[in-house]
């Protein structure tokens, strides 16, 4: 198993696989400047929209006032929005991985370390590709449902990295 493990670690050295780590990056970091471009106004302005219709209460101001606070509420707009984008350029990003550089590694690791191995041509491209959304499903549902785990700080790192 060692063995196996420095084998997989040396390829991920390789300078092909260093490549294709990087292709994914290309089209999301695409997407995501043009969908900044796009729709970040529209965003911001719906956000703040939202924050001003929320009332506080009346003795939670001159509280607010006296501690500079209401200066910060400008920054929170901004931040809700990057939060709530965050996730689905992760995705997107997590299914370029997926659809794009999966594969052509699959190739890479039978042609560098096993020539002999024969592929039995089991599973189409589509079934693949099906198999893959429904663990992406699965996965955002278990982010979705470990939530109330995020306010345990330990957890708050290591639940989102062991569901991915």
């Amino acid at each position: 198993m060692m063995a196996a493990f420095w084998r997989a670690f040396a390829s991920c050295w390789h300078p092909r696989v260093l490549l294709w780590t990087l292709l994914p990056l290309v089209p999301a970091a695409a997407a995501v400047a043009a969908l900044g471009w796009l729709y970040w106004e529209p965003a911001l302005s719906g956000v703040n929209h939202g924050i001003d219709a929320v009332e506080l209460p009346p003795e939670v101001q001159p509280w607010l006032d006296q501690w500079r606070v209401s200066a910060l509420r400008a920054l929170v707009g901004p931040a809700l929005v990057v939060a709530l984008s965050v996730p689905l350029v992760l995705l997107v990003s997590l299914l370029g991985v997926a659809l794009m550089v999966v594969p052509a590694l699959a190739r890479h690791v039978v042609r560098q370390r096993l020539p002999d191995l024969q592929a039995l041509h089991g599973a189409s491209r589509a079934r693949t590709n099906l198999r893959l959304l429904v663990c992406v499903v699965i996965a955002v549902a278990t982010l979705v449902l470990s939530l109330p785990l995020l306010l345990v700080p330990p957890l708050t790192v290591l639940v989102p990295w062991l569901i991915w």
